[in-house]
């Protein structure tokens, strides 16, 4: 569908400099939009011709918040050329940010050229805002849990606020048969979707089972989302290993995490091994050194990842390799360490500068526990080995 508007908006551009007879819209976010959310017919938001051939829109008492990204583009009303940031239907949307909650004016301005197209918004506080208030609701797949699909202005969603200020919405007693189940959601704020978080798809898988008792949580301050998928009283999560190769063109990011960075990517799901752990290996080959990056994911989404920095495993030569990734989900530790060939370990020729041992709970000690242990090998330049031993 680019490719057609692109096409239009070519032929456009090889007429006059200035299009005179278009009916230029503003579509976007409705609260800078006189409530219309990505109304590319808008018969309220379109700009009036200016005497110089450029166009303007003026939209007075916009209630604007902090932390908020507003959004919007100009369309010539039947979806044939879009101004966007670089002049063409290809660019990013324009976006407004205010410091402020408040009530503002804010004025669109057009220069009307096809050739040269220049567009911009003047944002002018105008007054206090009050008390803001708005409605949180989910908006996601599959229908047999959310009654529709993907539809904002779907009511029997809207979220409650608890005592700590946190907005909830429960499902609860549903089961899964035959195949797993993916769900995927965002929040959506005032049932429109001119403000929905988290930014990609919130996802859980959901094995076959049951019942569940699905928990959707949103805090409006830090716009995080949370979920917890319960089984007889017990919380499901997945855990995904998300990450890249950092260096040069040794080992493409695709031969060890599939596709770089990338939560949703289920090639990668770790699996719960004996010790209580979940697990991740990965075989592969490197033609030079280079220095692997990862997270661990909780349910195929950034708003819930381990380490904050990510973790760095180093690579020092050429060689074939395999990665493990340990983590203890009920502390949040992640370990992760490589060996030649998936055999021998990659470090064995270099000095140990200290080995320290952690049990299931993510408690330090220089002396091993009774149990399952993950040993950290630090050696003498710094790098870090992690292992899994049963004493």
């Amino acid at each position: 569908m680019k490719h057609f508007y692109t096409a239009i908006l070519t032929v456009l551009m090889a007429m006059a400099g200035f299009n005179a007879n278009a009916a230029w819209i503003v579509s976007g976010s409705g609260a800078i939009l006189n409530g219309e959310t990505w109304n590319h017919t808008s018969t309220v938001n379109v700009m009036t011709q200016q005497g110089d051939g450029s166009f303007k829109l003026v939209v007075e008492n916009c209630i604007l918040e902090t932390g908020v990204t507003y959004q919007w583009l100009i369309t010539d009303g039947q979806g044939g050329a879009w101004i966007k940031t670089g002049g063409n239907d290809m660019g990013d949307n324009f976006t407004i940010n205010v410091t402020e909650t408040a009530k503002y004016t804010v004025t669109y301005k057009f220069n009307g050229s096809l050739e040269a197209p220049v567009a911009s918004a003047d944002v002018v506080r105008t007054g206090d805002a009050g008390e803001v208030t708005h409605e949180y609701s989910i908006a996601g797949t599959p229908a047999s849990i959310f009654g529709t699909e993907w539809d904002p202005t779907n009511t029997s969603t809207n979220m409650s606020k608890n005592s700590s200020g946190v907005y909830e919405w429960t499902s609860s007693e549903f089961s899964v048969s035959d195949a797993d189940l993916e769900i995927k959601f965002k929040v959506v704020v005032d049932h429109a979707w001119g403000e929905a978080y988290p930014v990609s798809d919130y996802v859980l898988n959901a094995p076959v089972g049951g019942p569940y008792t699905l928990v959707i949580t949103f805090d409006p301050n830090t716009k995080s989302v949370g979920a917890d998928l319960k089984s007889g009283g017990v919380i499901n999560h997945s855990y995904t290993v998300a990450g890249s190769w950092g260096e040069g063109d040794a080992l493409s990011a695709d031969d060890i995490f599939t596709t770089k960075w990338d939560p949703s990517q289920t090639a990668n799901d770790m699996t719960l091994n004996s010790g209580g752990l979940y697990e991740f290996k990965k075989a592969f080959s490197a033609a030079a050194e280079g220095l692997i990056e990862f997270k661990v994911v909780q349910d195929h989404a950034w708003s819930t990842a381990w380490p904050a920095e990510n973790y760095q495993v180093a690579v020092e030569s050429a060689g074939s390799y395999e990665l493990t990734v340990y983590f203890n989900n009920e502390t949040g530790e992640v370990f992760g360490s490589i060996k030649t060939s998936g055999v021998n370990d990659l470090n064995a020729d270099k000095a140990v500068a200290g080995v320290k041992y952690y049990n299931l709970l993510g408690v330090e000690s220089a002396e091993p526990f009774q149990g399952v242990n993950v040993v950290v090998t630090t050696y003498a330049d710094g790098s870090k080995q992690a292992t899994k031993v049963v004493k």
